[in-house]
């Protein structure tokens, strides 16, 4: 478990929207209801996982369980003003989060690099956004029926 609590505080939720999975072992929450983005690193929750695995499945388990009570720390937490739709990773660590009529790029240490990635773009309502591994193509859907990409 991440975290347990609804809540306006660090580390807390409110309408969670969308949660994106670093190979940083980070999990990237968008905290929609808080008009934020926290990135909680969950480490602490796989530190001896492996060794937990290997004897479940010699014990005949199929899966193991995180300590009750176990918590992620929160390690960043982004005010992005507005609430938060959608959310996505690219390559590179960064975040692309969708909020109002804008796709905003934030670094992986939380700094805003791109307050708009629509600007000059005719678009009016953006729902979700995804970023294409292999190519780095951001896909996004418009009003829920139609795909738009940006390189």
């Amino acid at each position: 478990m991440i975290t347990g609590e609804e809540g306006f505080e660090t580390g807390q939720l409110c309408q969670p929207t969308d949660v994106c999975w670093s190979t940083a072992n980070l999990i990237v929450v968008a905290d929609g209801g808080n008009g934020r983005i926290q990135s909680f690193d969950i480490t602490p929750l796989l530190s001896g996982r492996a060794e937990q695995e290997a004897e479940a499945r010699a014990e005949g388990r199929e899966s193991v369980q995180v300590e009750p009570g176990a918590k992620a720390e929160v390690c960043l937490e982004i005010d992005c003003g507005a609430y938060i739709r959608s959310l996505d990773l690219d390559v590179d660590g960064n975040m692309l989060a969708v909020s109002d009529h804008k796709i905003k790029v934030f670094g992986r240490d939380g700094a805003l690099k791109h307050d708009n990635l629509l600007s000059g773009r005719t678009i009016s309502t953006v729902d979700d956004v995804f970023v294409d591994p292999g190519s780095g193509l951001v896909v996004m859907t418009v009003k829920g029926d139609s795909f738009r990409a940006l390189r």
